[in-house]
């Protein structure tokens, strides 16, 4: 949903193919355009069906990103009403955020008149084809959102992007027996006949991911947004082995300050003594966060709380008991909590868990006022359902503004 001219409601509802019929007078384009891949909505202003929406399926990837392409929007006006440009851009808005919302990038090609709107609307950015296409009298844009100081993220995760400066692990916890990282780096290259491509048991340092996080922070100054961005999913930030090139970690992020760099470690215990010099009372573009799958684990919140940072998180993704009624009186400090079930990737059966420990856990979170994040229930499969009790929740902290010189 969305507000046209901040008055009237837009709802999309998804249509099938025969649908499109109904609007043959309407659209100015091709009927071959709109095909049976495609992704296709009525619009509805105010109660009212008023248009129709079809987005292009690209099969691929465009900049390195599954994205759509193009889309067709058709408006029961005639282009001389008054209202019609108007309804257009906000139906055109509204649908660039269902699919950037899912984590995927939106690319729109329009005639001048409708690309000029975007030229002036903080939501869109003109891609580098755009002085070709505009010889033709039509433009191209990427949806970049509506909301500049808003940090963007994708949909499943609750940050935007991964820079694993190092992969590589040691198993450390009863959690680590299903690990992402080796089920998807080891066993998981094995049972698709492939042969592996490196041990997931041996750390090593990944030289082609370093400039990852100055690109990220250059988009992100454009776009006049911050990046949230997880660090070493596939490693642990503060794991010995990488004492080496850890420095040259901390360089990299306090030269980035519009990316915010979740590092979240099992290794809480040496947080302390693997800080940069400088760091004071924390970076502001860095949250530490530790997980706590098990009550036995509750002590890295401890360690937490004796580290100056601008936030502090609690992660029980992969939950392997009730961490309630006693994760209360473990939140004092804690700005931030994501909760979910094991995933097996495709590879492994996860372990039992039982939704209502993470009901309980979102009930703690609400009565202490603290943003819940519910990742995903369990499941074998790579992307388990969000919802919880029929609800994604999304919870997240605020931005801390970066006042270093």
């Amino acid at each position: 949903m969305g507000k046209v001219d901040g008055m009237s409601t837009l709802t999309f509802i998804p249509c099938s193919y025969a649908d499109f019929e109904r609007f043959r007078l309407f659209h100015y384009w091709a009927d071959q355009a709109i095909n049976k891949s495609a992704r296709c909505s009525l619009v509805l202003v105010d109660g009212v069906e008023r248009g129709f929406v079809a987005s292009l399926v690209r099969v691929g990837k465009v900049h390195g990103s599954q994205a759509w392409l193009a889309h067709r929007t058709a408006v029961k006006l005639p282009k001389s009403h008054p209202a019609y440009f108007r309804l257009w851009a906000a139906v055109s808005d509204a649908q660039a955020q269902q699919y950037v919302g899912k984590g995927l990038r939106f690319y729109s090609v329009a005639p001048s008149d409708h690309a000029d709107y975007r030229d002036n609307s903080p939501a869109w950015k003109r891609t580098s084809s755009d002085s070709r296409r505009k010889k033709t009298g039509y433009r191209s844009h990427e949806y970049v959102g509506n909301a500049p100081n808003a940090p963007t993220r994708l949909k499943d995760e609750p940050h935007t992007e991964n820079v694993n400066f190092w992969v590589g692990c040691k198993r450390v916890s009863a959690a680590c027996a299903n690990c992402l990282m080796f089920l998807t780096q080891g066993e998981r290259f094995k049972n698709f006949g492939h042969q592996v491509i490196h041990d997931p048991s041996i750390i090593r340092r990944v030289e082609s991911r370093w400039k990852l996080p100055y690109q990220l922070h250059k988009r992100a100054v454009e776009q006049d947004k911050k990046v949230l961005c997880s660090v070493c999913m596939y490693s642990d930030f503060f794991i010995e082995e990488a004492d080496a090139w850890r420095d040259d970690a901390w360089k990299v992020i306090r030269e980035t300050p519009n990316v915010i760099y979740q590092i979240q470690t099992k290794r809480t215990e040496r947080i302390a003594a693997h800080l940069p010099a400088g760091w004071g009372s924390g970076y502001p573009n860095v949250w530490l966060g530790a997980s706590v799958e098990q009550k036995r684990y509750f002590y890295r919140l401890d360690h937490l709380r004796a580290i100056p940072c601008a936030l502090r998180y609690a992660d029980n993704v992969g939950m392997l008991e009730d961490v309630c009624p006693e994760l209360e009186s473990q939140l004092h400090g804690i700005g931030w909590v994501i909760s979910g079930g094991e995933k097996g990737c495709g590879v492994v059966q996860p372990r039992a868990w039982n939704e209502q420990w993470a009901l309980r856990v979102r009930d703690v979170c609400a009565r202490k006022g603290i943003p819940f994040y519910f990742s995903h229930i369990q499941g074998k499969g790579q992307k388990p359902s969000r919802m919880l009790d029929g609800i994604e929740y999304n919870g997240m902290p605020e931005i801390v503004p970066d006042d270093r010189g």
